[in-house]
């Protein structure tokens, strides 16, 4: 995984241009290895997460097997918003997937957002949009 970007978009009605935050992910490149982001093993194996060489864009980027990363981000109710990056998947299943939770101030999930990657010799690029929802 690489060059991550998660933007909100504000769409005003006098002003018919959207305005876009930067990137609301800190180190979406794995520039700084893993700084920023929390790690979670999803199977019963130990999950394998590392900074690799073999990257999109930079120097590095993430491997994973068996594991998530995460950020935890607070997003203004309905506002757009879409999620951009790299992918490799060397898997010879397509288990793989990337996505958005949204959570309530209970840390309740309210609503969720994946897509399935599709294995790959090269890497590829997804994207994600959609509305933040009301809590």
């Amino acid at each position: 995984m690489d060059d991550f970007d998660f933007h909100t978009v504000d769409v005003v009605v006098e002003d018919p241009t959207p305005k876009v935050e930067e990137n609301r992910l800190i180190n979406g490149g794995f520039e700084n290895c893993l700084s920023s982001w929390n790690t979670k093993s999803i199977s019963r194996r130990k999950a394998k997460i590392s900074i690799s060489g073999n990257s999109a864009e930079g120097e590095f980027a993430c491997s994973l097997s068996g594991g998530m990363i995460y950020q935890s981000l607070v997003a203004q109710e309905k506002s757009d918003f879409s999620l951009t990056g790299s992918y490799l998947s060397t898997s010879k299943q397509s288990n793989s997937e990337v996505g958005i939770s949204f959570f309530d101030a209970a840390g309740e999930e309210i609503e969720a957002s994946f897509q399935k990657l599709s294995p790959s010799k090269d890497y590829q690029e997804f994207l994600i949009t959609g509305v933040v929802p009301d809590e």
